[in-house]
């Protein structure tokens, strides 16, 4: 017996020197590799205070959100989002979207496959919705439009607004205290723009067939107007509602210039209003969210076993609610376990988005993000636990880059139709070549995300013209899109072979 107590008491105490040995390595490890991360971002010339990411604020007098719809849509009271005027203001703009019982989901796919809006199941939408009563009469375009308005009147008043050529949420991220982990900053005056953006799409469009380009250009620069809004927020979350939104409005210009009936005026200010540097945007979002993850790491490391578990699993969306185990494990865990994962999520994030971005463009980043995807799903969770944090929030970065990607690309597109049209309100023409715009109607032709060339145009038999680009693929296929409207939803994925292509007959 005695020697049996005896043969415990040193395997536990040699458990216990192992333990500490090891933990003393950890934190050996995670403090000069953490050290080694920062060092790098001074040195690259980045930085992870957020605060210090913030735009200048913008003018009030010149703030589309400094209208009173939308003034302090940002605001929270009491740490309420549900409390005072602001949320009501939020409420409202939530309440703005079309709610259609039996009608099926209504699909635009102008700029990805060239198809015309289906305006009868447009109506039919719409009949199947609380407006259905106002649209009379022979069930025109005309009368679609003017039930929107007549139920959704405040899309008159944001189209009259247009004037404040500014866009920015109030109060902005400077104006308001920002909580130590920044994954935890409520972000509610996110949702009323996603409906809105939902009714101005098809007011929109709903204008455009009835023959009145101006006004759906104008709801098109209204949501470009809420892209900018979100976009100027340095988060990751802000860049993905931002760029929904864009994509909203780069369907619309579609939808409307396929028409031919937009005014060089109108086509002018619109090009304006798309002409805007949206690598600087990419790269505002990403070095935002590098700061946000290091600031999750800040608070890991005050925090309790059962909050540092959450933080862990909410990274993914994973929710974890740890056991006793669980929390027993990550009570046990060495201080520079959290220094090492910090640092290795700051340089994947550095030299993984934000290097290559700032070095090479957005083709090198879709390069490296790629290559960085690779790498995770190889990677042997096990024998690197130190990169757990990194595998955990990379994946959805990657996600949204790609995203980005597809969406900068339609933009320059757009750019280009805008002043295609331009130039054919004044020849009754279209160009031979796309440098024939330039400088007229361009400062330059826009290139490739892909691969930094001029975008490719060619005329078409039918009177109009195809603008396309390489997709992730990097080959040149003619302008041919290989897609469906089955198959659309991966038309932007990193796996899609064929091209991105603006034009006006259906790519079937």
């Amino acid at each position: 017996m005695k020697k049996l107590l005896r043969f415990l008491l040193w395997s536990c105490a040699a458990l216990v020197t192992v333990y500490a040995l090891l933990c003393a390595w950890i934190n050996w490890a995670g403090a000069k590799a953490n050290q080694q991360a920062l060092a790098r971002v001074a040195e690259e010339g980045e930085t992870l205070d957020f605060k210090a990411l913030l735009p200048p604020p913008v003018d009030p007098a010149k703030n589309f959100f400094a209208i009173e719809p939308l003034k302090d849509l940002a605001l929270i009271i009491d740490n309420d989002t549900d409390k005072g005027a602001p949320a009501e203001k939020r409420k409202a703009l939530e309440a703005m979207k079309i709610e259609a019982k039996n009608s099926g989901p209504l699909a635009f796919h102008g700029v990805r496959l060239g198809c015309r809006a289906d305006m009868e199941a447009f109506a039919n939408m719409l009949r199947q919705s609380e407006l259905g009563a106002s649209i009379t009469g022979a069930q025109t375009e005309q009368a679609m439009r003017l039930a929107l308005e007549m139920n959704r009147p405040q899309i008159l008043l944001l189209t009259s607004e247009l004037q404040r050529a500014e866009a920015e949420f109030t109060p902005t991220f400077g104006q308001r205290k920002l909580p130590e982990n920044l994954f935890a900053l409520p972000l509610p005056h996110y949702n009323g723009p996603m409906k809105v953006g939902h009714v101005l799409h098809l007011h929109g469009v709903a204008c455009a067939e009835a023959g009145d380009a101006v006004a759906a250009i104008q709801d098109a620069r209204v949501l470009l107007r809420f892209s900018a809004a979100c976009q100027r927020e340095p988060l990751l979350i802000s860049l993905l509602v931002g760029v929904t939104l864009q994509a909203q409005a780069h369907e619309l210009v579609w939808q409307t210039l396929v028409t031919q009936k937009a005014n060089a005026e109108s086509l002018s200010v619109l090009q304006q209003e798309l002409s805007m540097d949206g690598e600087a945007v990419v790269l505002q979002a990403l070095r935002g969210e590098m700061a946000a993850a290091s600031s999750i790491m800040d608070y890991a490391k005050k925090s309790s076993a059962a909050e540092v578990a959450r933080l862990f699993g909410g990274i993914d969306g994973g929710g974890i609610q740890p056991g006793l185990s669980g929390r027993i494990g990550i009570w046990l865990m060495p201080q520079g376990y959290l220094a090492w994962n910090h640092g290795t999520l700051v340089e994947a994030e550095l030299n993984g988005f934000i290097l290559p971005l700032k070095k090479g463009g957005l083709a090198a980043l879709a390069d490296a993000a790629g290559k960085l995807e690779t790498e995770i799903k190889d990677m042997n969770k096990w024998s690197n636990l130190h990169k757990l944090l990194a595998s955990l929030a990379i994946p959805s970065v990657i996600g949204i880059a790609e995203r980005v990607i597809a969406t900068e690309t339609q933009r320059r597109q757009a750019l280009i139709a805008c002043a295609l049209e331009r130039y054919f309100v004044q020849h009754q023409a279209y160009p031979a070549a796309l440098a024939d715009l330039v400088p007229q109607f361009l400062d330059q032709v826009p290139t490739d995300v892909m691969d930094g060339r001029p975008m490719r145009y060619r005329q078409t038999e039918k009177g109009r013209y195809v603008i396309w680009a390489t997709g992730f693929d990097g080959k040149d296929d003619g302008g041919k899109v290989n897609a469906t409207p089955d198959t659309v939803a991966d038309l932007y994925k990193r796996e899609y072979l064929g091209d991105w292509a603006w034009q006006y007959e259906p790519v079937m």
